[in-house]
């Protein structure tokens, strides 16, 4: 071996005069694998008891024939930058996707990586990610050089269609977002909230948007309204209001459907009005012009009604 000044490649402090762990604190025996093995040190003739030995700059020399050298090229590139756009935490709805860009000042081959595994054939600055988990992209210069970029988080949202439930007349649902309404297939005005209380026979249905944006319609709901006996608010003949202008009605204690004859005298005897009134069924009252007639006090008779009473009013 040949021994020059150079850089210190090894050093032991290791002392002899420890009795504790003696002989296993030696600095020897200290060996190199297949180069060189020190079995131990000694000064002026006995073993060293303390102090520092060190080697500089060994040379090996095979013990065979030396290659010759080969001249080794090496290439150097700078570390790309890469980044895309958007990052963080992003939700799409089910069935769509957003677009994914790379950048990058230095004009790498790009390859998108789903969750850490690159997507087969996604080579180019943009990539429409579609499924949930973490995209990034790893940017190459001369295909030595990579980076890879910050993370996207996708979240794909399937919400769940809305289920109605029907309580005592009123249909309620217990999602929220942007809600809209439906009875056959047709908007009900207004109908926005949680909760509606139908008021025709239909099939119902209701539309919502949460707060991603995504949509979900309920299941058709059939609805069949009973029609109910309205209350007859008349319990006697009545004419009202009184005094009156224009309009005169007269409120029926038992209405039947049908046409009524109407005649309106004053309180000589004089028709001043007679004419034919159609009754609706599930109406009570009929509606007489008496715009035409003098100011003055009249009586309203109904001359097919036995029992009906007479029925004063003012006209204005």
């Amino acid at each position: 071996q040949t021994c020059s000044n150079g850089a210190t490649i090894f050093r032991s402090n290791k002392s002899l005069s420890d009795t504790v762990n003696a002989p296993v604190n030696l600095g020897y025996p200290y060996t190199i694998p297949n180069i060189l093995s020190m079995t131990g040190a000694l000064y002026n003739g006995a073993p060293i008891t303390t102090g520092y030995y060190y080697f500089y700059d060994m040379k090996f020399k095979s013990m065979g024939c030396p290659s010759p050298r080969s001249v080794v090229k090496i290439t150097t590139a700078k570390t790309p930058e890469a980044s895309i756009s958007p990052t963080g935490a992003q939700t799409v709805c089910v069935g769509g996707s957003i677009l994914i860009t790379a950048k990058s000042a230095d004009n790498p081959s790009f390859h998108w990586l789903l969750n850490g595994a690159a997507i087969s054939g996604a080579i180019t600055s943009t990539y429409e990610a579609k499924k949930s988990g973490t995209y990034q992209v790893k940017a190459t210069v001369n295909g030595l050089c990579t980076n890879t970029s910050t993370a996207l988080n996708l979240s794909v949202s399937s919400p769940l269609p809305p289920a109605i439930t029907y309580v005592d007349g009123t249909m309620k649902i217990s999602g929220t977002g942007t809600i809209q309404w439906y009875v056959n297939g047709a908007i009900i005005p207004g109908a926005t909230t949680s909760s509606f209380r139908p008021v025709q026979s239909g099939l119902y249905s209701v539309f919502l948007k949460d707060v991603n944006g995504c949509s979900a319609t309920s299941d058709l709901l059939t609805i069949n309204i009973l029609a109910a006996e309205k209350e007859n608010p008349f319990s006697a003949y009545v004419a009202f209001p009184n005094p009156a202008a224009d309009l005169l009605n007269v409120g029926l204690p038992q209405a039947i459907a049908g046409t009524y004859e109407i005649e309106i005298v004053d309180m000589q005897g004089r028709i001043f009005l007679t004419e034919k009134v159609n009754l609706e069924p599930g109406v009570n009252q009929l509606k007489i012009d008496i715009s035409k007639i003098p100011v003055g006090t009249y009586v309203v008779r109904l001359p097919e009604i036995l029992s009906q009473p007479s029925m004063k009013f003012i006209k204005n």
